[in-house]
């Protein structure tokens, strides 16, 4: 009978340890993953600057995407983007805003109407990349 009683309570140790440690280890991962959603975007206003001095050199890629606010996930309609692509409309670079690891710029076009948050690495192309006599 003792030797059940001490695999009884052995178990009944190894139980309540796993969970003990799931426990602290959820609260842990909330903690972070609170943490993360509460960190806001951080613009930087010298990139913002130097890209707007460019002017309107900048085109969107065949499979951009424009979202309305920085770093979520509402975006423009598909037909809407295809129809500023397939135009050949030129846009200037107003704000550069980065969070964790990405970076999202704010474009606007010469009227004024089309403008958004895009990736500038996935999104965006600069029309003077193309032409041979600035090439290097």
């Amino acid at each position: 009978m003792k030797k059940g009683v001490k695999l009884l309570t052995i178990s009944a140790a190894i139980a309540l340890f796993s969970v003990a440690t799931g426990k602290i280890a959820t609260s842990v991962v909330d903690a972070s993953t609170s943490e993360e959603s509460k960190q806001e975007a951080k613009t930087d206003e010298k990139a913002s600057i130097r890209l707007a001095k460019a002017g309107y050199v900048f085109r969107l890629n065949q499979d951009a995407t424009i979202s309305l606010k920085a770093h979520q996930a509402a975006h423009l309609p598909k037909a809407e983007v295809e129809k500023l692509v397939n135009d050949q409309v030129l846009f200037k670079v107003d704000q550069v805003s980065s969070l964790r690891n990405g970076v999202q710029v704010h474009i606007v076009d010469q009227t004024g109407q089309a403008k958004g948050w895009v990736n500038i690495v996935s999104d965006l192309s600069n029309v003077n990349a193309q032409k041979r006599a600035l090439k290097s």
